[in-house]
């Protein structure tokens, strides 16, 4: 799958599997970044309407927390 998130635009994207792709677009109502003062840690947040094929299926909510890998090389 392949989407693309940019507050108050809509944007193409795809879902290829084995029987065809689909059409996407999103939406996106909010999309927030918090990153951890003194540390690469944080989140990224968004909101946006999921449309498949022109059609409205939903509104979603996706969040991602990301962590530094402190493990010493």
């Amino acid at each position: 799958m392949r989407l693309s998130f940019h507050v108050s635009e809509e944007r193409n994207g795809s879902h290829d599997s084995p029987f065809g792709s689909f059409f996407l677009s999103t939406k996106t109502k909010q999309l927030i970044h918090h990153e951890e003062e003194n540390s690469l840690d944080g989140r990224f947040s968004l909101i946006y309407d999921l449309s498949m094929q022109g059609s409205l299926a939903g509104q979603y909510e996706m969040h991602i927390d990301y962590k530094e890998d402190t493990v010493n090389s």
